[in-house]
């Protein structure tokens, strides 16, 4: 069970929040909130942040990743750095906040990017006419939606290739 909604300016809620309780959570029932320690310690929160950023938060760290324009279409760029509260000057605390961060990445790596390209190039065979997407996935639906709604106001054709006139982010 998660619990999701989304936030921003009112009628532009292009951000969401996934919030996913762990089993750890079932302890805090009977204990009384004044006791209760760090929430991070029963949750995991995701934000994603319109258009390109994604803020993992769980126990004492945080990933942020950053998603930029590759060089050429259809190629990102992926940053992402992490965070812990951790005393990494402590030879087993880094050595776990390093496992941690390598962990993640290299779920989101080596499943979701591999995946997608996958997908991907099965839509550009053109086999399908038709596609359902994310129907159990709210989260993805709503970050496509908001990708849709911001450019609705942009003309119809090719995009405007900004890179060569040096204002790549």
């Amino acid at each position: 069970t998660a619990s999701y909604d989304r936030y921003g300016p009112r009628g532009a809620e292009r951000h969401h929040r996934i919030v996913f309780p762990s089993k750890k959570i079932i302890e805090l029932e009977d204990t009384p909130v004044s006791r209760w320690k760090n929430p991070l310690d029963c949750l995991a929160i995701t934000y994603f942040l319109f258009p390109n950023v994604v803020v993992f938060l769980a126990h004492d760290w945080s990933i942020c990743f950053r998603v930029l324009p590759g060089d050429s279409p259809g190629e990102t760029v992926t940053r992402a750095v992490h965070y812990t509260r951790a005393d990494t000057g402590q030879t087993l605390q880094r050595a776990l906040s390093e496992f941690i961060f390598s962990y993640v990445f290299t779920a989101v790596e080596c499943e979701d990017y591999t995946l997608t390209a996958g997908i991907q190039r099965g839509l550009e065979t053109g086999l399908r006419a038709f596609n359902q997407f994310g129907r159990n996935e709210l989260a993805l639906r709503h970050m496509h939606q908001a990708y849709e709604a911001a450019l609705a106001g942009w003309p119809q054709g090719p995009l405007v290739d900004l890179r060569a006139k040096g204002t790549r982010p």
